[in-house]
């Protein structure tokens, strides 16, 4: 590790990426749809570039990466940056974005809606630069070049004598956004990174295979969910959290590699079956959750959902953040038409592109079922007409409508997966080119 001056604090950077849950609506022009289909890369950077100068103008886009993203696997690098400042160290946190580069925690940046998945998200960058093939790592390099003035500022950040310990917690498309960064790295400039994370080492290659062949990558697997229970999402994320809390109080910062390794693959070793409420990979059944959560919720009576998940994780009890949702507000928990059906939902999890689907996103649309069943029960509606209640819904409430529901196409992919369960009945279409309709069922 880079040595420092005696008695000064080392510094230590954690490296995570973005997040698709987040407390802002994009900013105008940072959105997928609000680039021409069919650009260049060229191209898009330079529009995607003025757009951010012209957001950054404005105090109700600027935001931070702290204040911005949200989900399980954000809010557990915040408990890692937590644990860290109780190891006598400076940490540092930065973010890979796909929308901003590589950015402090602390650096202003604006909201935006951008990533570099597939499908037919029209935030995707690979729908939207189709004038020439589409790579990650040059959209990284390219973006990165105009907004931070380097093309590999990972590569710069570790060769730097800044930190002296780098914990990389990164899911596979974002190591693969940062490749060459981690490629350009030289023996001992690597020897000061610890990659959490990569679950299949034989399938990590190119830059990434790397740094596992030096052994830079930390030997955790799917044993860690017996302690730190989550899914495969936030693994790597697990895995910083359990690295800070558990490995470096024991053997200390300053250990190498190869004592890091040695006393991870230890601590995969002595994990064995544990006798806890839920099996592996089997999530708790709604009427011993119930039994779990009342005592819990009465005892804590302002702990966020967030909260409340890490506790019963901390128990050993598998459960998702969507699904503790559901059952997490007192009518939803004291009902027994609720409890079968969270019973019955089992993919929520899956809502959006990528990350799970924001509890509160939930909670607004139970707020309108409940408000339809009372006022106006035969009502229509649309995927659109609910967006537009959602937008006005938030802005009553003074807070940000959650992504989820700010277009018919998001409200659309909801409801295709919870509606049923919610409560939103789809009317069945006249043709294959109309719109879809909802009908609310009159009673859970």
């Amino acid at each position: 590790m880079t040595k420092t001056a005696k008695g000064t604090p080392p510094r230590i950077a954690v490296v995570t990426n973005c997040t698709a849950t987040g407390t802002m609506l994009p900013s105008p022009g940072l959105e997928g749809k609000d680039l021409e289909v069919g650009s260049s890369l060229d191209q898009v950077l330079e529009v995607w570039k003025t757009s951010i100068d012209q957001a950054l103008l404005s105090d109700e886009f600027r935001t931070t990466p702290l204040e911005l993203y949200r989900g399980i696997s954000f809010h557990k690098i915040i408990s890692t940056m937590d644990a860290l400042k109780g190891l006598h160290c400076k940490p540092d946190l930065f973010v890979v974005s796909e929308g901003f580069g590589l950015i402090k925690s602390d650096k202003v940046i604006a909201s935006y809606d951008i990533h570099i998945g597939s499908g037919d998200d029209p935030s995707s960058l690979a729908n939207i630069i189709t004038g020439e093939p589409f790579k990650p790592h040059r959209w990284w390099e390219g973006l990165n070049f105009i907004l931070n003035g380097t093309t590999k500022p990972l590569k710069a950040m570790i060769a730097s004598n800044e930190y002296a310990l780098i914990i990389l917690a990164l899911t596979g498309r974002f190591i693969d956004l940062v490749s060459t960064d981690l490629n350009d790295l030289n023996l001992h400039e690597m020897r000061k990174v610890r990659m959490v994370g990569p679950s299949t080492r034989s399938a990590l290659g190119g830059a990434v295979g790397r740094i596992v062949r030096r052994g830079n990558t930390l030997p955790y697997d799917r044993r860690l969910k017996q302690i730190y229970v989550g899914n495969r999402n936030d693994f790597p994320q697990r895995c910083a959290l359990h690295f800070v809390k558990e490995i470096l109080p024991l053997v200390g910062l300053d250990a190498s590699i190869e004592q890091h390794v040695e006393s991870v693959q230890q601590a995969m070793n002595a994990i064995g079956t544990l006798d806890r409420i839920g099996s592996i990979g089997e999530e708790i059944s709604a009427k011993k959750l119930r039994e779990v959560l009342l005592p819990l919720k009465d005892s804590n009576p302002t702990l966020s959902v967030e909260e409340a998940l890490e506790k019963l994780r901390a128990q050993g009890i598998v459960v998702s953040e969507v699904r503790l949702g559901i059952l997490w507000s007192n009518d939803v928990a004291d009902s027994e038409e609720a409890l079968k059906a969270f019973n019955d939902v089992t993919e929520l999890h899956r809502v959006g592109s990528t990350g799970t689907l924001n509890p509160d996103v939930v909670q607004a649309l139970k707020v309108l079922i409940k408000t339809l069943r009372a006022h106006n029960p035969q009502v229509t509606l649309t995927a659109k007409s609910i967006s537009v209640w959602a937008l006005q819904y938030y802005k009553l409430m003074g807070t940000t409508c959650p992504s989820e529901l700010s277009s018919a196409k998001k409200v659309s992919g909801v409801l295709r997966r919870v509606g049923d369960v919610l409560g939103f009945l789809p009317i069945e279409k006249t043709n294959q080119f109309s719109t879809t309709n909802y009908r609310i069922a009159l009673e859970d």
